[in-house]
């Protein structure tokens, strides 16, 4: 198998890893969200940061 090559997991296992990382994901905007009001910056600039991230972009709805 190559590097970047699909490979086929069962479905059960492939949801457990799909929502394991939306929960890595909302934890981590958690920790940024806290870190920012623990640093006093405002909402502006807390969503400036967000969109520093494209990552969140496709997954933060």
């Amino acid at each position: 198998m190559s590097e970047g090559e699909p490979i086929s997991v069962p479905k059960e296992a492939a949801e457990f890893l799909e929502q394991d990382g939306k929960r890595e994901q909302a934890e981590a905007k958690r920790e940024l969200i806290q870190l920012c009001y623990r640093e006093g910056l405002s909402l502006e600039k807390i969503g400036a940061i967000r969109e520093a991230y494209p990552r969140w972009q496709s997954q933060s709805n």
